[in-house]
C-alpha cells in the first residue's frame, strides 16, 4: 500500500490529543489491533479524516491494568466487559480479545493462542473482516479482498446479537458500494421479512436510534426489501 497507515494514524491520533493518550497507554499494555469500519475507511480515502468510530480489540494479560485505565475516561462499560469510551468527540470501542463476543459466547470455539488469527472470523459481513495488527504493521484483510473482488456482500458469521442490526447494515453497503447479496444472506433476509411484520419499520427506527439520522428512507429500505422477496 503507497500511503502509510502508520503516518496516517500518528497525525490523526495527534489531532485528538486524549484519544491519542488512551490508545499510548493501551499500546503499552499488550497488542492492539484495529478492525472494521475504520479500516475500510482507510482503504476507500488513504486517511482517516472522517473517522469518528473506532473499534479496537487487545490482547493483554495485564487486565485490571487495562480496567484502570478504560475507567479514567468518559466511559461506558457494556456487557462483554468491554468499553466505549467518548475521546475529543471520538467514540473507541475497546475490549479485551478474550471478551469477543462469538469467543465469549463459545460460539468460535479455539485455544487462547488463537483467538488472534480467529478474529477475522468473528464478525458478521465480509465486509467488516478487516484487521490491523498496529505494533507489527500487519493487515489480515483475505476474506475483505474476496468481497470486494466478487462483489458479493456475504455472512462471515451468522450468530450475532443484532442481527436486525445487521440486516440494516448490509442494506447501507449494498447503497453505497452496489454489491450483490449473497444467497446466504439474502435466505437470512426473507426469513426476517416472514417473521416480522412490517419489517421496513423495524428496520428503519433501528437505524433512526443506531445513527440519529436517516441514511436510507423507508421507502428505500422497503423497496430493497421488495426486491429480495421478489428473488426468493
Amino acid at each position: 500500500m503507497e500511503v502509510s497507515i502508520r503516518s496516517n494514524l500518528k497525525e490523526y491520533l495527534n489531532h485528538h490529543p486524549i484519544a491519542d493518550q488512551l490508545f499510548m497507554k493501551l499500546y503499552n499494555i499488550g497488542e492492539l489491533y484495529l478492525i472494521g469500519g475504520i479500516l475500510r475507511e482507510f482503504l476507500e480515502t488513504c486517511d482517516f479524516r472522517n473517522v469518528r468510530d473506532i473499534d479496537l480489540v487487545i490482547s493483554t494479560k495485564e487486565v485490571d491494568q487495562f480496567h484502570k485505565i478504560c475507567m479514567k475516561y468518559h466511559t461506558k462499560k457494556n456487557s462483554f466487559g468491554g468499553y466505549k469510551i467518548n475521546c475529543d468527540g471520538i467514540t473507541i470501542d475497546v475490549w479485551n480479545i478474550e471478551n469477543t463476543w462469538a469467543y465469549k459466547k463459545n460460539i468460535i470455539k479455539c485455544f487462547e493462542e488463537d483467538y488472534f488469527k480467529n478474529l477475522p472470523y468473528t464478525v458478521f459481513y465480509n465486509l467488516d473482516s478487516l484487521i490491523y495488527d498496529v505494533k507489527n504493521d500487519v493487515w489480515y484483510d483475505y476474506l475483505y479482498k474476496k468481497a470486494k473482488e466478487s462483489n458479493i456482500l456475504d455472512i462471515v458469521l451468522e450468530e450475532n446479537p443484532h442481527i436486525d442490526l445487521n440486516i440494516l447494515r448490509g442494506m447501507i453497503f449494498q447503497n453505497r458500494y452496489h454489491m450483490e447479496y449473497s444467497e446466504r444472506l439474502k435466505k437470512l433476509i426473507c426469513e426476517r421479512c416472514l417473521n416480522e411484520k412490517e419489517y421496513e419499520k423495524i428496520l428503519y427506527l433501528i437505524e433512526k436510534k443506531r445513527y440519529k439520522t436517516e441514511i436510507l428512507s423507508l421507502v428505500e429500505i422497503k423497496k430493497q426489501l421488495d426486491h429480495i422477496l421478489s428473488e426468493n
